[in-house]
């Protein structure tokens, strides 16, 4: 077809080059930095680089590049087609474990257009939980001219995390007071009317837990305001099993602090009520801000 001939000439011949192989290894390097500095301070195992992976996962974002759509899917005889799924092109790198993918769009060139997009991804709460995934996951990054692709597999835990994963995790600063919803699929399709600029999502993660069921949740700042929340659990998103995702319904105050609390009904009494406080940066913070926040008491 004439249209998707242009549209690949006009990507090649006058977009940007997606970085060299030096480069490359450097940029993905990087970008499992900036994605351990956030397990670590949620207490979790880094991530593992995988060449497979990595592989798997450039061919992606060179096919997302060409046809200038974001998408987890492959077309047969499309340009640089690799395989119609994820887990169809980790296989045809040697990689047979359970894979998911998240993908996003970037902006500009060099670490910052990358780890940036990394941080975006963290600000989406579906996309987020993922990768917050016990145990030793490894992956793979795709970095491309206008899109990053990340593969992960997910290990199996040694034991279950004795408290939920909660993000923003406590202490945190630097968080984002705004964020806008743009995620497939939508978390506030179960809120009619939502707006989709909102304060930070927090999402409450439990694992290894035989029953769980969601009773309520509060967000207040340091003068006892509460904050409405659009909430989502199992009990009304069929995306979730045992997971919470609170989002703000406005963005939130700029350098703030907030209190979160979350109860819920589980088999382990240690878990029913979980609490944290995080502070929001300014909306000029750039990314790092909220990358490299420390740690409480760490």
């Amino acid at each position: 077809m004439v249209p998707a001939m242009w549209a690949v000439a006009l990507v090649l011949g006058l977009g940007q080059k997606g970085p060299a192989d030096g480069e490359l290894t450097r940029l993905r390097a990087e970008t499992v930095i900036v994605l351990n500095a956030f397990r670590n301070r949620l207490g979790l195992e880094p991530a593992l680089p995988d060449d497979r992976l990595d592989d798997a996962a450039q061919a992606h974002a060179g096919y997302l590049d060409v046809s200038g759509t974001i998408s987890h899917k492959e077309e047969p005889g499309g340009t640089g087609f690799l395989g119609a799924t994820p887990r169809d092109r980790a296989r045809q790198k040697g990689f047979v474990k359970a894979l998911g993918e998240v993908v996003t769009p970037i902006s500009g060139r060099g670490s910052e257009a990358y780890q940036s997009g990394l941080v975006r991804l963290m600000l989406q709460p579906y996309h987020r939980m993922p990768l917050f995934s016990p145990g030793a996951m490894v992956t793979g990054a795709g970095l491309g001219q206008k899109f990053m692709v990340l593969d992960y597999s997910p290990g199996k835990p040694k034991a279950p995390p004795p408290r939920p994963i909660v993000f923003p995790f406590d202490g945190q600063e630097g968080v984002p007071p705004t964020v806008q919803v743009n995620e497939l699929p939508d978390p506030l399709r179960i809120h009619p009317g939502a707006s989709k600029l909102v304060g930070m999502p927090i999402t409450v993660q439990y694992f290894g837990l035989p029953t769980f069921q969601f009773v309520s949740a509060r967000l207040t700042n340091r003068k006892g305001e509460e904050v409405k929340l659009l909430i989502n659990h199992p009990g009304n998103d069929t995306e979730l099993t045992s997971e919470v995702i609170c989002i703000p319904s406005a963005p939130l105050s700029p350098k703030t602090d907030y209190f979160f609390e979350l109860n819920a009904k589980t088999a382990d009494q240690s878990q029913n009520t979980i609490r944290v406080t995080f502070t929001t940066g300014s909306p000029d913070d750039s990314w790092t801000v909220f990358a490299l926040s420390p740690r409480k008491g760490g």
